[in-house]
C-alpha cells in the first residue's frame, strides 16, 4: 500500500494597497507596485482598490476655501486605520504635514522632475501668452506667483484630473494651466507645455514625490518597504516639509519650498517662497545651506518669516 502527502502550500498574504481613482494616482500606485515586487517574497501579494475622496468630488472651488490638504486623504486614511487597507499611495504635497493618528510615511520614493509647466493650446511661455489670458488654477501659490510674473494675467478657478484641464486648455475656456512636470511625464504627456524656473515659480513642497503610508504598528511591511526608500528624496522631503509644518502650511497659504542636496559639496539649495495676505508680507529667496543642519536651518527660516509677516 502507497500513502502519498500532499505538502499544504499557503496561499500568498494579500497586501491591499490603495490610491485616488485618478488616471495619475493610479499610475503612481503601479510605479510603486513595480518597485516593491522586487523586494517581495512569493508568500505576498498585491491587490489594488481605489478611492474617491472629497477633493474630487467637490470640484467648483478652491481647495482652501473648503477644507485643508487632508481633502485627497481622509476616505482612504479611515480605510488604512480600520484595516481595510494595508498601503496607501499619494502624491507627498497632498499629504497634510501631520497624519492622522496611527499613520506614517513609511517610505518616499525617487522624486520626479519637481518643477511647475504652463500648459497652452500654442505652447507658449508665460512671458508670451496675449495680454489679460485666462490662466486656469485652483492653487493660491500658483495665483500668486503669476501675478509677480504677469499682473495682467486673469486667474479662473479650474479643478479635476490632468486630462481634464488639459481638455479646458485645449477647448478654449482657458488660455492656459499649470500642471506638475512630474505628473505630465508620468503620464507620459510630452507636449504643449513649458517648464517653469523653480527658482521664481516655487513648487509646492514635496512636488514630484511619491508617498508610501502605512499604519504605525504594522511592523512587518514596515520593513518591508524600506528597500525602496530613496535617503536622498526623504532628506530633501525633510527640509521643504519642516519649513511647511512650522510655517502652519495647508492650502490656505501660499507656499513654496524646494530643497536640492549636493552630497558631494555637502550642501542644500534651498529655494522658498511664503506671502501673507494678511500683513502683505512676501519673500522668495534661495539660499545654500550646509546639509549638516538643513533641516534645522528650514525650520529657522520659517520662524523667522512668522516672526517678520507679524510685524508688518
Amino acid at each position: 500500500m502507497i500513502i502519498i502527502f500532499f505538502k499544504m502550500i499557503k496561499k500568498p498574504k494579500k497586501i491591499i494597497v490603495a490610491s485616488r481613482s485618478s488616471p495619475l494616482a493610479k499610475r503612481q500606485l503601479e510605479i510603486f507596485n513595480l518597485k516593491l515586487k522586487k523586494f517581495l517574497e512569493e508568500k505576498f501579494s498585491l491587490s489594488k482598490v481605489f478611492f474617491k475622496t472629497r477633493g474630487d468630488m467637490f470640484l467648483t472651488d478652491r481647495l482652501s476655501t473648503i477644507g485643508n490638504k487632508g481633502l485627497f486623504t481622509k476616505e482612504i486614511d479611515q480605510a488604512q486605520i480600520s484595516k481595510k487597507v494595508d498601503i496607501s499611495i499619494h502624491s507627498l504635497k497632498d499629504l497634510p504635514t501631520k497624519l492622522e493618528k496611527g499613520l506614517v510615511i513609511g517610505a518616499l520614493l525617487k522624486r520626479e522632475d519637481s518643477r511647475d509647466a504652463l500648459i497652452s493650446r500654442d505652447n507658449l511661455t508665460i512671458f508670451k501668452l496675449r495680454k489679460n489670458a485666462i490662466i486656469g488654477t485652483s492653487s493660491l501659490r500658483r495665483e500668486m506667483l503669476v501675478k509677480k510674473i504677469r499682473p495682467d494675467l486673469k486667474v479662473r478657478i479650474i479643478r479635476g484630473n490632468v486630462e481634464s484641464r488639459i481638455k479646458k486648455v485645449v477647448s478654449g475656456k482657458y488660455d492656459a494651466t499649470f500642471l506638475a512636470m512630474a505628473g505630465l511625464k508620468r503620464l507620459k504627456i510630452l507636449k504643449n507645455f513649458k517648464p517653469m524656473n523653480p527658482e521664481k515659480f516655487v513648487p509646492s513642497p514635496g512636488q514630484g514625490i511619491i508617498a508610501v503610508v502605512l499604519r504605525e504598528d504594522d511592523k512587518a511591511l514596515l520593513e518591508l518597504v524600506k528597500p525602496i526608500n530613496d535617503k536622498k528624496t526623504s532628506f530633501e522631503a525633510e527640509c521643504e516639509r519642516g519649513f511647511l509644518d512650522t510655517l502652519d502650511g495647508d492650502c490656505a497659504l501660499p507656499i513654496g519650498a524646494l530643497a536640492k542636496l549636493d552630497q558631494q559639496k555637502n550642501e542644500v539649495k534651498f529655494c522658498y517662497y511664503y506671502e501673507n495676505l494678511e500683513t502683505i508680507f512676501f519673500e522668495r529667496k534661495k539660499i545654500i545651506l550646509n546639509s549638516d543642519q538643513a533641516r534645522y536651518d528650514c525650520i529657522q527660516i520659517a520662524l523667522d518669516l512668522k516672526k517678520r509677516a507679524k510685524k508688518i
